[in-house]
Formats: structure tokens, sequence, C-alpha cells
């Protein structure tokens, strides 16, 4: 069975529909789209135009209004392409709806798009809103998603992840700025680029804004997404798992991962032992995890003692108690 396309051509499955597809769009606007993918589902322009000088290879401080013209003419084409959905912000463009995929918007602002200098510095306050105003950008179907990251080698994916961490850090240099959604974010993006340190350090922040929230379940799977960095690693053939991790993986840790990873253990016994205070174990198994964990690393143990990061005598009487 095969797949027509508008075109007339004819394809093995959906993967081969799509792949071509991709391939009809120019370089700019495929680019554009492999930084989107790795952004997520949905994504604002504001997040796209903040990595143009990666997306342009350019250098930072050289980045013009029409670079970021450019960028966004090429959203726009993926809109046309019926790859993205557009949604308009209501204080973006007036009269225009949040939640409608706009391809004439996208058609106007292609037209748009070619200016001269003259056009750029007589343009009105307005028009500038218009034209620079943030939009909501999500994928059509996670189908696009899948096709496209499938294309990345994952040195380049973790590269876009690092780039898109650091610019929400240039952004909202302070913590106390940035709201749950933008956090979760940085921390997504912290451990996709495999920047375990950073990634563990905020996962450590938004577990204990839970915590005060009195939502411990939600820090349960936060810590456990954040330790599965360290997990993911097989040990070598005839060796066996020591509390979950790889022999190789703890012999190579340095203070910095050694204190974040012993935090995150600590932190989701405590939290587990909120959240299931009639059954002990699980949370007794992620304290003697830690402490494992502090013993088998080549790390001095008198680091995690001295910074107090074990609550030991909440684990002795955790173990009395079962």
């Amino acid at each position: 069975m095969y797949i027509q396309s508008r075109d007339g051509l004819q394809f093995a499955n959906i993967e081969e529909l799509l792949l071509q597809r991709l391939d009809n769009l120019n370089e700019l606007t495929r680019k554009v789209l492999y930084y989107a993918t790795i952004l997520g589902m949905e994504f604002s322009l504001h997040e796209i135009l903040e990595l143009s000088c990666n997306i342009l290879s350019i250098d930072d401080n050289t980045v013009s209004v029409e670079d970021h013209i450019l960028i966004r003419q090429a959203l726009s084409s993926a809109v046309m392409e019926g790859i993205l959905c557009e949604c308009v912000q209501e204080d973006a463009a007036i009269g225009m709806s949040r939640h409608t995929t706009n391809i004439g918007l996208s058609r106007h602002l292609i037209r748009q798009s070619v200016i001269d200098d003259d056009d750029i510095s007589t343009k009105s306050s307005d028009e500038d809103d218009y034209l620079f105003g943030d939009i909501q950008y999500s994928f059509f179907h996670d189908s696009w998603r899948q096709v496209i990251v499938s294309l990345l080698l994952d040195s380049y994916v973790q590269d876009i992840h690092r780039n898109a961490a650091m610019a929400i850090e240039v952004r909202l240099p302070d913590n106390d700025m940035r709201d749950y959604r933008t956090k979760v974010k940085l921390f997504s993006h912290w451990k996709g680029s495999g920047n375990t340190v950073n990634a563990g350090k905020e996962a450590l922040g938004i577990g204990k804004n839970f915590k005060a929230l009195g939502m411990n379940s939600h820090s349960v799977s936060l810590y456990k997404d954040a330790i599965t960095m360290w997990k993911k690693h097989e040990p070598p053939e005839g060796e066996e798992r020591i509390a979950g991790f790889s022999p190789l993986v703890l012999d190579s840790l340095d203070e910095e991962n050694l204190v974040t990873l012993v935090q995150l253990l600590t932190g989701l016994g405590q939290a587990i032992g909120s959240v299931y205070s009639g059954d002990l174990s699980e949370s007794t198994e992620a304290f003697r995890s830690a402490f494992s964990v502090s013993v088998t690393a080549e790390v001095a143990i008198e680091i995690i003692l001295h910074q107090n990061l074990i609550p030991i005598y909440s684990y002795r009487f955790l173990e009395l108690h079962l």
C-alpha cells in the first residue's frame, strides 16, 4: 500500500512522505524546525528569536532586525506547509484569535518581510508591535517532531538544549524571576544537554517548591526523572549495579555530581516518606541508596558528612520502623 502526496508522488509510508515535504523546504526553514523541535511541542516566537545567533551562525552582537524577520518568515513557511500551527496572543495582534491557526497572517508576514532600511526606520510603533509581538507556535502533529528528531545527531540535540538553557538564564538571570513553567523548561534543557549538575540543581529547586506547596507526589516524579541521568548508563558485562547505578558511573563522579546526586536521593526519600507514610520501605531504600553512593564513589565520604547532606538519623529511624 502506498501513500500519495498532493503532488501525485507515491510513498511507502508516512515517514517518507513527511521527509519529502521537509526536503522541499529551504535550508533556513529546516534549521529553524530543528531548533523548534527541541524546544518542545509548543514554543514561542521569542524563544526562537533568542537563539537567532545560533540558528544563523552569526555573532550574538550582530543579530539585526532583518535576521529576526528571516526567522519569522521561516516559521511562517512552516505554518503554510502544515507543519506548525500559529496562535497569536491577544495583546500582540488585535482582533485575532488566540487559539486559531492563522495561515492568512503567515502570508501577510511573508509579504511584509521584504522591506528595505527606510521602511524599518519609518515603521510606526503599532507596526513594530504587530511584527514583533510574541506568537505561540505548536507542531500540527507529533509525527513531525519524531521525524525531525530522527534526522539530528545526539551531539547536535545536546548543543540546542544547552543553547536554549543558556538563553533562559540570560533572559531571566534571577531564579525568582522564573515561573514554574520556565523552571521546568530549564531543567529539561539542562538534562537534554547532558549537564547533570545544572539539571540536578534545577530539579532540587523545583522539588523544594513542590514540597512547600504540599505537592510531594510531584517532587517524587521530578526527583526520579533527574536521577535517571546517572542511572541510564549500563554497567560493564559481568558487573552488577550498585544502588541502581553502574560502578563506572560512581567511580567517575566528581564532587559536584556526587553532592547533587546524594541531595536528589535524599530529597526523594523525604518526599516518598511524606506521600506514603504508611509504607516506609521505598523511602528507606532511597536513603540507603544515597548512603551507598557516597560510600562507593571515589570522592571522599567526608564531603557528604561535612555538608550534612544525608539525614543519618532519619535513615536510622526509618530502618527501625520497617
